[in-house]
């Protein structure tokens, strides 16, 4: 029996802090309260994609801190919606 190659891959997660804002970020491991509760209220996750996790974090409304993790993935920021519209 071999072992599957999807636990062993880095699964990408959205730590909620307070004020409806949220960090994307990746880990080789659950998000434990040990290892992640002094910075984030609750996490969603253990997504395959970043992209999954920003829309994620989108859908629930959440400010996103980290707007690089956006950028990189070719979704558009509300400043750069309203830059277009000047």
């Amino acid at each position: 029996m071999t072992q599957s190659k999807v636990s062993s891959k880095v699964k990408w997660y959205v730590g909620v802090k307070r004020g409806y804002h949220a960090d994307i970020f990746k880990a080789d491991n659950d998000p434990m309260e040990s290892t992640h509760g002094s910075k984030y209220m609750y996490c969603y996750g253990g997504y395959p994609t970043q992209r999954i996790a920003v829309q994620v974090a989108m859908y629930h409304n959440f400010y996103i801190d980290n707007p690089e993790t956006i950028k990189l993935r070719g979704y558009k920021t509300l400043e750069d919606n309203e830059l277009a519209n000047l």
